[in-house]
């Protein structure tokens, strides 16, 4: 995994954990959405990498 998408896993995580303290609940698809629409085209598929480790990382 590069820099680039462990950046990303790290955003990622970090929002789970600010939603999960602020709201009792977190979106991964809504997060990283938001993070597709906000960051440079030339990052989607770091981003989409990213998703996919947070998500199996959830899912054990």
């Amino acid at each position: 995994m590069n820099s680039t998408i462990e950046f990303y896993v790290n955003r990622i995580e970090g929002q789970i954990l600010m939603d999960l303290a602020d709201h009792d609940d977190a979106n991964l698809y809504q997060i990283a959405n938001g993070l597709i629409q906000n960051e440079p085209a030339d990052k989607l598929a770091s981003i989409c990498q990213a998703y996919e480790v947070v998500k199996h990382e959830l899912l054990g």
